[in-house]
């Protein structure tokens, strides 16, 4: 039993590892939503049921040794695989929120600076507005550049949090392999 254990063990480690990378994929791309996230959720797990792939071979040996467990495990992996919105939306709110203040510090602060240096110089209305808009102007790439830099962690904490929500389904199928 122990060695179906820890079969299963690996053929989950790669389960999780694919449906990771399919997000992670997808997120170069598009947006991260429940409902991609389930899409590619239930193609991954589609895995388990071909002959193929470490999935698919232990199912299919399982099946061979235990046919009336392997049922209710096949039951879990074909229509119980889903993950919810709820940390989804939670981070998508922390970063919009932290993200949207931040991007304009760097060119507001570039700005002050250049405007100060030029009224120190007693420098005429023209070239005091001049040095002020040049900064911010020059500096509110970097400032998005950051923001972008943050969205992508915010995506990755998303996708950690459905690669997460899958830990009940793997005790479910563990406490059904040790019955």
């Amino acid at each position: 039993m122990e060695q179906v254990i820890q079969s299963f063990e690996k053929a989950w480690q790669n389960f999780e590892t694919v449906f990771k990378g399919k997000l992670l994929a997808y997120a170069g791309a598009h947006e991260v939503t429940e409902s991609a996230a389930n899409l590619l959720l239930k193609e991954t797990s589609l895995d388990w049921f071909t002959g193929y792939g470490l999935q698919g071979k232990w199912l299919r040996d399982y099946k061979q040794q235990f046919p009336d467990r392997a049922g209710t495990i096949a039951a879990i992996l074909n229509s119980e695989l889903r993950v919810s919105q709820a940390q989804e939306t939670e981070q998508k709110q922390q970063s919009q929120s932290a993200t949207s203040n931040k991007k304009y510090v760097l060119p507001v602060a570039g700005a002050v600076v250049g405007l100060v240096v030029a009224s120190a110089f007693r420098a005429p209305a023209l070239v005091r507005v001049a040095a002020a808009a040049i900064p911010a102007v020059l500096l509110y790439p970097k400032s998005t550049g950051g923001s972008k830099a943050s969205s992508g962690r915010a995506n990755k904490a998303v996708i950690d949090g459905y690669v997460a929500q899958l830990q009940p389904h793997k005790r479910r199928i563990l406490a059904e392999i040790q019955q």
